[in-house]
């Protein structure tokens, strides 16, 4: 069954790294674990409703104030690679 978040996984991979979903011992709906080789492992936490809003907000909205993953596409934004790189990094 491919992800929501493929888009993220395939960007993540083409960098060398490796974005996981867990549930075991998580919150409700689990945790998406990017780890990438220079950055600390960063957790992004799921919602429990099916959507993780931190990664959501990288999608092109299918509305003007979209609140929920579903008022998301499946389709990344041009600058979505940038930004998840500056998630990424130490704040």
């Amino acid at each position: 069954m491919p992800s929501a978040y493929q888009g993220l996984v395939d960007i993540v991979a083409s960098l060398g790294g490796q974005m996981v979903h867990v549930r075991r011992g998580q919150p409700p709906g689990g945790r998406w674990i990017v780890s990438l080789k220079g950055f600390a492992d960063r957790p992004f936490d799921c919602d429990g409703k099916g959507g993780a809003p931190e990664l959501d907000r990288l999608y092109v909205p299918k509305v003007p104030n979209p609140t929920t993953y579903r008022d998301y596409s499946h389709t990344l934004l041009p600058d979505a690679r940038e930004r998840l790189l500056a998630m990424l990094r130490p704040q």
